[in-house]
């Protein structure tokens, strides 16, 4: 995940899709999956039940998981082959740092802009119109952040199954969510450009390239050396455990610490829920005008230590040692390479493909009264989401790709 900036939005971006600017634009997107990613094809399942739940003039909530910076263009573009374009709600800093003409150009895709730290209004009913009454489906990204594990989901927020759940109320007409999953797969050998990253990562650490150790103990080696580093920068020393419980435990104790230095009792909510919180509160704080510069400046500290919570949060600790699988050495190696080089994008090792499986359409009703309606919907999008991830994984292994490291 890029860092970002953290304040109130300048503005809000609204959709105004124009079906002949994305189909102008399309051999453009094609163009960049191809050469910027080396994505030699994008195939997908499921698609004529999507079609058929289009033409039947329903309201159409993609779910999808996301793994990678683009996710979103290989799935337009599958979109685009079922006979329809959609709308994105996208985070207002992608907007926020892009230039004038790309701002132009994604609204003119469906994009619309969201404020991620707060309760935004105006793009949740902008959602929920867009499922209510609108020509186009809606795609929303549950997870939020981009985390660079595409084996597992990480938990969904509840966002989109409250939109669903507000569309479906007024029964205008019929809602259904389309849980969708994304796999990514290499088809060259990703090692060889995996190494050169991995020795950059050595460099910067001032640790010595150990080309002596196989490829995935040298990637152990950075992350411990990174995670270390920064128990160092929290607790004044390396902790004892296993790389999975250090790296909760890490995640936790920088939230508590910022949620006590702004007099938040600390909470069992989860983190990204909680960051969420906190970044809402160190954001209304900094737009004062009468903070001082020294609070200011350790307001500034309070949010990169977020970023970092997060970022922390994002490593599962097991990921790879449950099954060291070349994708999955790959998108460790990528995550590393974002957090420690500071990378806009990572490396792409090799040719890949996507495929893309859409599940069974779920209609949605908003029950009256029926408490945790929203809660139960998002559990159950995550769990269709990963088990869909799951086949692809087990369809993977059946076809023959070499998935384990060589």
């Amino acid at each position: 995940m890029n860092r970002q900036p953290f304040q109130t939005p300048p503005r809000y971006w609204e959709p105004r899709l124009t079906p002949w600017w994305v189909r102008l634009c399309r051999p453009l997107r094609q163009r960049q999956v191809q050469v910027r990613q080396k994505i030699t094809s994008i195939t997908s399942e499921g698609g004529e039940a999507v079609r058929a739940a289009f033409r039947s003039g329903a309201g159409l909530l993609f779910t999808p998981n996301h793994s990678t910076h683009y996710d979103s263009n290989c799935l337009y573009l599958t979109l685009e082959t079922l006979g329809f374009p959609c709308h994105f709600m996208t985070a207002w800093q992608v907007f926020g740092v892009s230039s004038r003409w790309d701002q132009w150009s994604y609204q003119r895709h469906g994009c619309f802009s969201v404020d991620r730290e707060r309760t935004d209004l105006k793009a949740f009913r902008q959602a929920v119109d867009i499922l209510e009454t609108g020509r186009w489906p809606l795609v929303i990204f549950p997870e939020g952040d981009i985390h660079h594990v595409n084996d597992r989901v990480l938990p969904f927020r509840e966002g989109a199954a409250a939109i669903a759940l507000a569309a479906a109320k007024k029964q205008t007409r019929e809602v259904l969510c389309i849980p969708t999953a994304i796999k990514f797969e290499y088809l060259d050998d990703p090692l060889p450009s995996l190494q050169q990253v991995v020795g950059r990562l050595e460099d910067r650490l001032l640790l010595r390239r150990r080309t002596d150790l196989p490829l995935i103990e040298r990637v152990f080696r950075v992350a411990r050396t990174v995670l270390c580093i920064q128990e160092i920068e929290e607790y004044g020393q390396v902790r004892p455990g296993d790389l999975r419980e250090r790296l909760q435990n890490l995640s936790r104790s920088i939230v508590d610490r910022i949620a006590r230095a702004e007099s938040r009792p600390t909470t069992t909510k989860p983190i990204p829920e909680e960051v969420k919180d906190l970044r809402r509160r160190i954001i209304d704080s900094l737009e004062q005008s009468t903070l001082s510069t020294a609070a200011r400046e350790q307001k500034e500290r309070e949010l990169a230590d977020l970023f970092m919570a997060i970022q922390f949060y994002s490593y599962p600790g097991d990921y790879l040692q449950e099954h060291p699988s070349r994708e999955r050495l790959a998108e460790t190696v990528d995550k590393l390479e974002e957090d420690v080089l500071e990378t806009a994008y990572p490396t792409v090792h090799g040719r890949r493909r996507v495929r893309i499986l859409f599940g069974e359409p779920i209609p949605i009703q908003h029950n009256a009264g029926t408490s945790g309606q929203t809660a139960q919907l998002t559990n159950l999008l995550e769990q269709e989401v990963q088990q869909m991830l799951n086949r692809l994984s087990r369809v993977n292994e059946r076809r023959g790709m070499p998935t384990e490291q060589s």
